[in-house]
């Protein structure tokens, strides 16, 4: 009941959009029939409304970025996640908060003393599904925070890391599960709950782990990387999907002891550019 009660009384605000998607759109603005669903003029959560690349449609593909870390920066960053008594997911976490609260700041002011929220996908497959064939047996947890909280790092790091624990001790990432089952049960609630306009979360933060655990290890060679006969894997990018108002994804993933970062942001607010330069905010801060 209280994960229930700070999830639909805390309204975060959603990734603000970029600097070149708003000086494109403020010199050749585009009306509401371009931008797509979800964020015509009469929705308060779309800012400065139809803030998105005239240039792009909701056929456009967007371009996922990413950066890999060399194995020394890697190590490097799961040695500090030890130190602060953390893991490499927490920091992903903490840092993804501070990212996003800066760049809010920076591009709208309006969001400033809002929240935050990211929702971080649970992975729910245990040993007993290690021969289910490819399915989504997955749910959310969504960890929410003051835009102010990023004045005090090492404070918001240690509450994402009790959150983070709480969530895999009680499970709660099944609460979302739950809810979606009780609004089955009540006519017209789940259509309601899925087409209001309005963020759910500003950013979607996955963390796919070692990628090499996740093949028989028999195809791990001593530099852990995936072969199979004469194809080997040399890196996976990706990004999870996003909704109306989450602008923004990530995906964390670890291969031959690197960590790579994916990002997918919505075209339709985001160049290739500004996504690369959000990317970049991000990177920039692990390396420090």
């Amino acid at each position: 009941v209280t994960e229930s009660a700070k999830f639909f009384s805390r309204r975060p605000a959603p990734l603000a959009a970029g600097p070149e998607c708003r000086s494109r759109a403020s010199a050749t603005p585009a009306d509401d029939a371009k931008v797509g669903p979800g964020h015509g003029p009469g929705d308060r959560d779309s800012t400065r409304s139809s803030l998105a690349d005239p240039a792009m449609t909701r056929s456009s593909l967007p371009e996922i970025c990413s950066h890999t870390f060399s194995e020394a920066e890697t190590s490097a960053i799961h040695a500090a996640a030890a130190r602060h008594n953390a893991t490499v997911n927490d920091v992903l976490l903490r840092d993804a908060f501070v990212v996003v609260a800066d760049w809010n700041a920076a591009q709208d002011p309006a969001t400033r003393r809002r929240w935050l929220r990211i929702n971080m996908p649970i992975n729910l497959r245990g040993v007993e599904h290690r021969h289910m064939p490819a399915a989504n047996a997955m749910s959310y947890a969504f960890l929410t925070r003051r835009d102010s909280d990023r004045a005090d790092p090492q404070s918001l790091l240690d509450g994402i890391h009790r959150e983070t624990e709480a969530i895999r001790y009680w499970s709660i990432g099944l609460t979302f599960l739950d809810g979606l089952r009780f609004s089955l049960k009540v006519p017209g609630l789940m259509r309601l709950s899925t087409r209001r306009r309005r963020c759910l979360a500003s950013l979607v933060l996955s963390n796919l782990g070692d990628l090499s655990r996740y093949f028989p290890a028999s195809f791990v060679t001593k530099d852990r990387r995936v072969r199979a006969a004469n194809v080997v894997l040399e890196n996976l990018i990706g990004a999870p999907p996003i909704r109306t108002f989450t602008r923004g994804s990530m995906l964390a993933s670890r291969y031959a002891g690197r960590l790579t970062l994916s990002l997918l942001c919505d075209p339709r607010c985001f160049s290739a550019a500004d996504a690369r330069t959000l990317l970049s905010k991000f990177v920039n801060r692990l390396q420090e």
